[in-house]
């Protein structure tokens, strides 16, 4: 298993890592930061990877954190979503395809200005997760190291401005009108974690991108458009991909 390669070279980078972005998570929420045990250890072990304190994730700590996060998201998929999904269904189509016809001018404009091949920078504009990207440009001989990079940065401003912004920038937000209400049953919540990071191994092996996170958000989205039960695991993910994604950097 590729995960436990030179684990017990990397064990003690990846003590340092807990020990760096554990009380980091814990600061950031005593500060009252937004999403603090996900921005808090990005930060921090960002902070030590430029310092040249090389840090390592835990093994399978980033598809764990993604299985989480994947079933965390599905919890929200309720009747109420659901039905706004549909009632905007047109908006977001819409924007599916901006989003795309604008990441393709993005890459011919930073093609020109970069001088990168326009095979990498449209690998580098259009939006997905870092990892999953930078594979499909090695898969399609793109430049995996602009690709990489570029998303890296996007997924860093993102969630560390956009939250912070929402949050302090007086905009009217209705979160709690869709959040999930139901009790939490930690069997359940393991037997769900178990069987979602089944299908996310899966869904790898069949070399589909993003598997971890998407497989349970399916999964889960199926079961929670008819019943649905506790919404505690979010803060549960945070550490673990906050960790996983900034020991890249």
């Amino acid at each position: 298993m590729a995960e436990f390669t030179h684990l017990r070279e990397r064990l003690p980078a990846i003590l340092k890592a807990l020990a760096v972005g554990i009380p980091a998570g814990f600061l950031f929420d005593r500060l009252h930061i937004p999403i603090p045990w996900m921005i808090g250890p990005m930060v921090a072990i960002a902070t030590f990877n430029l310092m040249g304190v090389r840090l390592y994730s835990v093994p399978y700590g980033r598809q764990m954190g993604q299985v989480i996060l994947g079933s965390a998201v599905s919890l929200y998929f309720t009747p109420t979503v659901v039905a706004e999904l549909g009632a905007n269904l047109p908006a977001i189509a819409a924007a599916t395809v901006s989003v795309f016809l604008v990441g393709g001018l993005g890459a011919l404009t930073l093609s020109r200005a970069s001088g990168v091949d326009g095979k990498s920078t449209f690998f580098a504009s259009i939006p997905g997760g870092a990892m999953a990207m930078a594979v499909l440009a090695e898969r399609y001989g793109a430049q995996v190291v602009p690709v990489a990079v570029a998303h890296s940065l996007r997924v860093s401003i993102v969630v560390i401005l956009i939250p912070v912004v929402l949050t302090y920038g007086g905009f009217p937000l209705e979160a709690a009108a869709y959040r999930p209400d139901v009790p939490l049953d930690y069997s359940i919540l393991a037997a769900w974690l178990a069987f979602g990071f089944v299908l996310g191994e899966v869904s790898e092996r069949l070399r589909l991108q993003n598997g971890y996170l998407l497989a349970p958000i399916f999964f889960g989205a199926a079961l929670t458009s008819a019943s649905y039960w506790g919404h505690a695991m979010s803060a549960l993910s945070l550490p673990a991909t906050g960790c996983s994604y900034l020991s890249r950097c």
